[in-house]
């Protein structure tokens, strides 16, 4: 939410924050379940009407804003749990999209890999590599837990292959 010039030490001049960089957009939160009563609190009446206060403010700013939030919660059974506010998550449950972990979708990791070896090979400047051995190895049969045994596909990856992504 951002902060005031002197509220707290260290805050030498006031500071916009993620609500207010986000205005006319999209403000994506990640982890929604984490957030403390405090912040729910705050969130619910950003939500409510679009209203909120930088931290050490008086003043109430209005925001045109989209919140777009993610969680690997189920966030209905934090509510009955009394971890989350319930009228929070029926503000944020507008449209839920359930993605199940890539464990129980392991047809989706050629694609994937694909996307972003050349997303990064091309932001990079370099040749995108081969990655589909390394996918076979990750995605074979044989694969549970071979990953975090092994080390990241990633430095498979990269030390596999001449051209560094960094």
């Amino acid at each position: 939410f951002g902060y005031e010039r002197g509220a707290f030490t260290g805050a030498y001049a006031a500071k916009p924050g993620r609500v207010e960089t986000a205005e006319d957009g999209t403000l994506f939160l990640d982890e929604i379940a984490e957030l403390e009563p405090a912040l729910q609190a705050k969130l619910l009446q950003l939500l409510q009407d679009g209203r909120f206060c930088r931290i050490g403010g008086q003043q109430e700013r209005k925001v045109e804003v989209r919140v777009v939030c993610a969680t690997n919660h189920d966030l209905a059974d934090d509510v009955e749990a009394g971890l989350s506010r319930r009228a929070l998550f029926y503000r944020i449950n507008v449209l839920s999209i359930v993605l199940p972990p890539l464990t129980e979708r392991r047809q989706d990791i050629p694609s994937l890999a694909r996307y972003l070896v050349e997303r990064y090979a091309g932001k990079y400047g370099r040749p995108a590599p081969p990655v589909f051995g390394y996918v076979r190895t990750a995605v074979g049969p044989d694969a549970a837990g071979r990953p975090a045994k092994e080390g990241s596909f990633y430095r498979d990856l990269h030390d596999g292959y001449p051209h560094h992504f960094s």
